[in-house]
């Protein structure tokens, strides 16, 4: 048995949202094992994605192209607070 990092178990498709992180990072420090394994500060867009395991390079092409047409909005964050298991911070654009 190797003494590596684990292999990952699920995956998710989320946009770092960098600006956040001073905010939720006490909560996700509590909450979030993900905050543990280094995943910033996000906003989920799709979850669960597909399993590690078949994560391929056309897997990736085939997610560019369908956020490709999606252009940049703003989006404000106006409370934060904690759930179950996780921060969320619901979005006003």
């Amino acid at each position: 048995m190797g003494g590596g990092a684990p292999e990952p178990a699920e995956s998710a498709v989320l946009v770092p949202v960098p600006e956040a992180e001073r905010v939720v990072s006490r909560h996700r420090a509590r909450l979030d094992g993900a905050a543990a394994q280094g995943v910033p500060a996000h906003v989920t867009v799709l979850y669960p994605f597909v399993p590690p395991s078949a994560i391929t390079a056309a897997t990736l092409e085939s997610l560019a192209a369908a956020v490709a047409s999606v252009g940049a909005f703003d989006c404000e964050f106006p409370v934060t607070g904690p759930t179950a298991a996780r921060s969320t911070m619901p979005c006003r654009t």
